[in-house]
């Protein structure tokens, strides 16, 4: 694969893999259709839809196309179901994320839109502090593009 996973130019295969993934004739990332196959859980004989939302289903995508240009090992949604961080209150990261430099290791990125409620922001802020072992991110889906930044430890 010849593509560089940040830019917005996909190699042929990555195109086909991305137009099936999202669907057909849709240019990555700025114009991504915001829905994804359903999955068909086990034990059910209905699709279920599991993202929260529009852009989370946007970032899974992206995901998908980074693994299939080497740049990440794999990756999880909503894989660890509620950090402790005081009595009653707990958080979910979006994502888990796993690198394939194994210097990086795992990270869990909190993904959103362009407004950002401030007790989000501060839930992620309290588990970076109290899971110091990991790495937060944020990715920010803003002006048809992707920002990423580091969750700071409160």
């Amino acid at each position: 694969c010849t593509c560089t996973g940040r830019d917005t130019t996909l190699c042929p295969q990555c195109t086909g893999h991305l137009a099936r993934a999202v669907g057909a004739g849709v240019p990555y990332p700025h114009s991504a259709p915001l829905t994804l196959p359903p999955v068909i859980a086990p034990g059910h004989a209905s699709p279920v839809d599991r993202y929260r939302s529009n852009t989370e289903r946007r970032y899974a995508a992206y995901l998908d196309h980074e693994v299939n240009a080497g740049m990440i090992a794999q990756w999880y949604y909503e894989p660890c179901k509620g950090f402790f961080l005081a009595p009653h209150t707990t958080y979910t990261p979006d994502f888990l994320v796993v690198y394939c430099d194994g210097e990086r290791g795992y990270e869990f990125h909190e993904v959103k839109g362009e407004f950002i409620r401030p007790k989000d922001w501060d839930k992620a802020k309290m588990a970076a502090a109290l899971y110091p072992c990991f790495r937060f991110l944020l990715a920010q889906w803003k002006d048809q593009r992707w920002h990423w930044k580091e969750i700071p430890a409160v």
